[in-house]
Protein backbone atom coordinates (compact mmCIF):
# COMPACT_ATOMS: atom_id res chain seq x y z
CA UNK A 1 0.00 0.00 0.00
CA UNK A 2 0.92 3.40 -0.64
CA UNK A 3 0.27 6.76 1.12
CA UNK A 4 1.75 10.16 0.34
CA UNK A 5 -0.04 14.00 1.38
CA UNK A 6 2.30 15.84 -1.33
CA UNK A 7 0.30 18.93 -1.84
CA UNK A 8 1.10 21.10 0.56
CA UNK A 9 4.73 19.72 1.78
CA UNK A 10 8.11 21.71 2.02
CA UNK A 11 10.83 20.97 4.91
CA UNK A 12 9.36 23.09 7.34
CA UNK A 13 6.20 21.21 7.15
CA UNK A 14 7.59 17.52 6.81
CA UNK A 15 7.86 16.69 10.26
CA UNK A 16 4.57 17.74 11.08
CA UNK A 17 3.39 15.89 8.25
CA UNK A 18 5.02 12.77 9.27
CA UNK A 19 3.39 12.67 12.65
CA UNK A 20 -0.13 13.46 10.63
CA UNK A 21 0.50 9.96 9.26
CA UNK A 22 1.51 8.45 12.37
CA UNK A 23 -1.74 9.09 14.14
CA UNK A 24 -3.81 8.67 10.97
CA UNK A 25 -2.16 4.76 10.22
CA UNK A 26 -2.30 4.50 13.96
CA UNK A 27 -6.58 4.67 13.47
CA UNK A 28 -6.15 2.38 10.02
CA UNK A 29 -4.12 -0.27 11.66
CA UNK A 30 -7.00 -0.38 14.09
CA UNK A 31 -9.13 -1.35 11.35
CA UNK A 32 -7.05 -4.02 10.24
CA UNK A 33 -5.70 -1.70 7.40
CA UNK A 34 -1.87 -2.82 6.60
CA UNK A 35 -0.97 1.06 6.11
CA UNK A 36 2.38 1.46 4.98
CA UNK A 37 4.88 2.90 7.89
CA UNK A 38 6.09 5.63 6.46
CA UNK A 39 4.83 8.65 3.43
CA UNK A 40 5.84 7.96 -0.09
CA UNK A 41 6.94 11.45 -1.24
CA UNK A 42 6.94 11.19 -4.96
CA UNK A 43 9.49 13.85 -6.59
CA UNK A 44 7.68 14.35 -9.68
CA UNK A 45 4.74 12.79 -12.24
CA UNK A 46 2.11 13.03 -9.51
CA UNK A 47 -0.34 11.42 -12.26
CA UNK A 48 1.40 8.54 -12.21
CA UNK A 49 1.66 8.54 -8.31
CA UNK A 50 -2.18 9.10 -7.94
CA UNK A 51 -3.34 6.20 -10.13
CA UNK A 52 -1.53 3.23 -8.74
CA UNK A 53 -3.91 0.52 -7.71
CA UNK A 54 -2.53 0.39 -4.69
CA UNK A 55 -3.12 4.20 -3.05
CA UNK A 56 -4.57 4.05 -0.20
CA UNK A 57 -4.40 8.03 1.05
CA UNK A 58 -3.46 10.67 -1.12
CA UNK A 59 -4.24 14.30 -1.45
CA UNK A 60 -4.84 16.21 -5.08
CA UNK A 61 -5.57 18.70 -6.61
CA UNK A 62 -9.28 18.90 -7.20
CA UNK A 63 -8.83 19.49 -11.04
CA UNK A 64 -7.27 16.26 -11.72
CA UNK A 65 -9.36 14.95 -9.43
CA UNK A 66 -12.44 16.00 -11.06
CA UNK A 67 -10.98 15.30 -14.94
CA UNK A 68 -8.51 12.56 -15.59
CA UNK A 69 -8.53 10.66 -12.30
CA UNK A 70 -12.16 10.69 -11.58
CA UNK A 71 -12.75 6.81 -12.48
CA UNK A 72 -9.84 6.18 -10.65
CA UNK A 73 -9.86 7.49 -7.49
CA UNK A 74 -12.58 7.69 -4.82
CA UNK A 75 -13.30 10.95 -2.56
CA UNK A 76 -12.49 10.13 0.93
CA UNK A 77 -13.12 13.75 2.30
CA UNK A 78 -12.04 17.45 1.92
CA UNK A 79 -9.72 19.16 4.71
CA UNK A 80 -10.71 21.92 6.23
CA UNK A 81 -7.97 25.07 6.28
CA UNK A 82 -10.43 28.00 7.09
CA UNK A 83 -9.21 30.26 4.22
CA UNK A 84 -10.96 33.91 4.85
CA UNK A 85 -14.05 33.89 2.90
CA UNK A 86 -14.61 30.48 1.99
CA UNK A 87 -17.11 28.05 3.29
CA UNK A 88 -15.34 24.62 5.20
CA UNK A 89 -13.46 23.01 3.09
CA UNK A 90 -13.24 25.53 0.21
CA UNK A 91 -10.44 27.06 -1.04
CA UNK A 92 -9.13 30.13 -3.13
CA UNK A 93 -6.42 31.24 -5.14
CA UNK A 94 -4.20 34.55 -4.21
CA UNK A 95 -3.71 36.69 -6.99
CA UNK A 96 -0.16 38.39 -6.90
CA UNK A 97 2.13 41.03 -9.11
CA UNK A 98 5.40 42.23 -8.28
CA UNK A 99 5.37 45.23 -5.70
CA UNK A 100 6.61 47.86 -7.55
CA UNK A 101 3.85 47.37 -10.28
CA UNK A 102 1.59 49.91 -10.43
CA UNK A 103 -1.95 48.34 -11.66
CA UNK A 104 -3.99 47.55 -8.87
CA UNK A 105 -6.79 44.85 -10.10
CA UNK A 106 -7.31 42.05 -12.05
CA UNK A 107 -8.78 43.97 -14.94
CA UNK A 108 -5.34 46.01 -15.18
CA UNK A 109 -3.30 43.05 -16.35
CA UNK A 110 -5.29 42.58 -19.62
CA UNK A 111 -2.62 40.35 -21.93
CA UNK A 112 -0.33 39.84 -19.03
CA UNK A 113 1.93 36.65 -18.73
CA UNK A 114 0.49 34.12 -16.17
CA UNK A 115 3.36 32.18 -14.08
CA UNK A 116 1.50 28.91 -13.66
CA UNK A 117 2.45 26.01 -11.86
CA UNK A 118 0.97 23.32 -14.20
CA UNK A 119 -1.81 23.33 -16.41
CA UNK A 120 -3.90 20.61 -13.94
CA UNK A 121 -3.81 23.15 -11.16
CA UNK A 122 -7.04 24.23 -9.86
CA UNK A 123 -5.27 26.79 -8.05
CA UNK A 124 -2.88 27.88 -10.44
CA UNK A 125 -3.99 27.40 -13.62
CA UNK A 126 -7.87 27.04 -13.92
CA UNK A 127 -9.17 29.36 -11.26
CA UNK A 128 -6.91 32.32 -12.82
CA UNK A 129 -8.01 31.82 -16.41
CA UNK A 130 -11.93 31.85 -15.09
CA UNK A 131 -11.36 34.49 -13.27
CA UNK A 132 -9.60 36.97 -15.48
CA UNK A 133 -12.62 35.58 -18.47
CA UNK A 134 -15.52 36.83 -15.55
CA UNK A 135 -13.50 40.24 -14.91
CA UNK A 136 -13.42 40.34 -18.94
CA UNK A 137 -9.53 40.33 -18.94
CA UNK A 138 -7.48 37.84 -20.73
CA UNK A 139 -4.38 36.41 -19.37
CA UNK A 140 -1.29 34.96 -21.39
CA UNK A 141 -0.21 31.73 -19.68
CA UNK A 142 3.16 32.24 -20.70
CA UNK A 143 5.07 30.08 -18.41
CA UNK A 144 4.53 27.06 -16.48
CA UNK A 145 7.04 26.91 -13.31
CA UNK A 146 6.41 23.50 -11.95
CA UNK A 147 5.19 24.68 -8.50
CA UNK A 148 3.49 27.95 -7.00
CA UNK A 149 6.79 28.72 -5.34
CA UNK A 150 8.35 29.17 -8.07
CA UNK A 151 5.83 31.11 -9.66
CA UNK A 152 5.92 33.56 -6.34
CA UNK A 153 9.59 34.14 -7.79
CA UNK A 154 8.58 34.13 -11.56
CA UNK A 155 6.57 37.31 -10.42
CA UNK A 156 9.26 38.61 -8.44
CA UNK A 157 12.09 38.57 -11.00
CA UNK A 158 10.00 39.80 -13.66
CA UNK A 159 9.76 37.15 -15.93
CA UNK A 160 6.12 37.15 -15.19
CA UNK A 161 3.60 39.51 -14.36
CA UNK A 162 1.22 37.52 -12.59
CA UNK A 163 0.50 34.82 -10.96
CA UNK A 164 -2.70 32.93 -8.69
CA UNK A 165 -1.38 31.48 -5.51
CA UNK A 166 -3.04 28.68 -3.67
CA UNK A 167 -3.88 30.36 -0.61
CA UNK A 168 -2.99 27.87 1.47
CA UNK A 169 0.28 28.06 -0.18
CA UNK A 170 0.45 31.79 0.02
CA UNK A 171 -0.22 31.17 4.07
CA UNK A 172 3.01 29.01 4.03
CA UNK A 173 4.98 31.31 1.39
CA UNK A 174 4.35 34.18 4.22
CA UNK A 175 6.08 31.76 6.73
CA UNK A 176 9.08 30.73 5.49
CA UNK A 177 9.90 31.98 2.18
CA UNK A 178 12.22 34.70 1.34
CA UNK A 179 11.06 37.47 -1.19
CA UNK A 180 7.28 37.14 -0.14
CA UNK A 181 7.60 40.82 0.32
CA UNK A 182 8.58 41.65 -2.98
CA UNK A 183 5.27 40.86 -4.87
CA UNK A 184 1.78 41.74 -3.50
CA UNK A 185 -1.53 40.53 -3.73
CA UNK A 186 -4.05 42.44 -6.31
CA UNK A 187 -7.15 40.18 -5.93
CA UNK A 188 -8.41 36.69 -5.30
CA UNK A 189 -10.32 33.77 -7.47
CA UNK A 190 -13.97 32.87 -6.53
CA UNK A 191 -13.95 29.94 -3.83
CA UNK A 192 -13.96 26.48 -4.89
CA UNK A 193 -13.76 22.96 -2.95
CA UNK A 194 -10.65 22.56 -1.43
CA UNK A 195 -8.08 19.99 -2.57
CA UNK A 196 -9.63 16.20 -1.56
CA UNK A 197 -8.16 13.02 0.29
CA UNK A 198 -8.23 10.55 -2.07
CA UNK A 199 -7.94 6.81 -2.03
CA UNK A 200 -7.84 3.98 -4.79
CA UNK A 201 -9.43 1.52 -2.11
CA UNK A 202 -13.05 2.34 -2.98
CA UNK A 203 -13.99 -0.14 -0.18
CA UNK A 204 -12.66 1.72 2.67
CA UNK A 205 -13.30 5.30 1.96
CA UNK A 206 -15.85 6.06 4.81
CA UNK A 207 -14.05 4.05 7.04
CA UNK A 208 -10.68 6.52 6.04
CA UNK A 209 -12.98 9.83 6.64
CA UNK A 210 -13.18 8.53 10.08
CA UNK A 211 -9.63 7.70 10.54
CA UNK A 212 -8.57 11.13 9.05
CA UNK A 213 -11.04 13.10 11.68
CA UNK A 214 -9.66 11.20 14.16
CA UNK A 215 -6.28 11.99 13.48
CA UNK A 216 -6.81 15.58 12.78
CA UNK A 217 -8.17 15.99 16.36
CA UNK A 218 -5.20 13.86 17.52
CA UNK A 219 -2.47 17.00 16.22
CA UNK A 220 -0.69 19.08 18.65
CA UNK A 221 -1.64 22.83 18.62
CA UNK A 222 2.03 23.33 16.98
CA UNK A 223 1.41 20.58 13.99
CA UNK A 224 -2.07 21.89 13.64
CA UNK A 225 -0.58 25.85 13.16
CA UNK A 226 2.26 24.61 10.68
CA UNK A 227 -0.45 22.33 8.45
CA UNK A 228 -2.95 24.79 8.86
CA UNK A 229 -5.30 21.72 9.02
CA UNK A 230 -8.36 22.42 11.17
CA UNK A 231 -10.94 19.23 9.99
CA UNK A 232 -12.56 17.41 7.99
CA UNK A 233 -15.55 18.19 5.87
CA UNK A 234 -18.12 15.70 3.44
CA UNK A 235 -17.94 17.92 0.24
CA UNK A 236 -19.63 16.06 -2.75
CA UNK A 237 -18.50 14.86 -6.24
CA UNK A 238 -20.97 16.95 -7.45
CA UNK A 239 -19.64 19.88 -6.33
CA UNK A 240 -16.42 19.42 -7.44
CA UNK A 241 -18.19 18.78 -10.88
CA UNK A 242 -19.90 21.70 -10.78
CA UNK A 243 -16.18 23.71 -10.97
CA UNK A 244 -15.33 25.75 -14.44
CA UNK A 245 -13.19 23.66 -16.75
CA UNK A 246 -9.86 24.28 -18.11
CA UNK A 247 -11.49 23.61 -21.41
CA UNK A 248 -11.52 27.25 -23.95
CA UNK A 249 -10.52 29.24 -20.83
CA UNK A 250 -7.12 30.41 -22.36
Amino acid sequence: MLASLPMYERPETRDAHDRFWLLLRHRMVEHGVRAPLALTRPSEDLLSHWRQPDLLFSQTCGHPFRTCLRDQLRLIGTPDYRVDGCPSGYYRSILICRKEDGRQSLSDFNGARLAYNDSLSQSGYVAALHQARVSGTRLDPALETGSHRLSLHAVRTGSADIAAIDAVTWSILESWEDGVDEVRPIGMTDPSPGLPYVTAQHAWDSMLFDAAVDAIEGLSDRDRRVLRLHGLVRITEEEYQQVPAARNLD
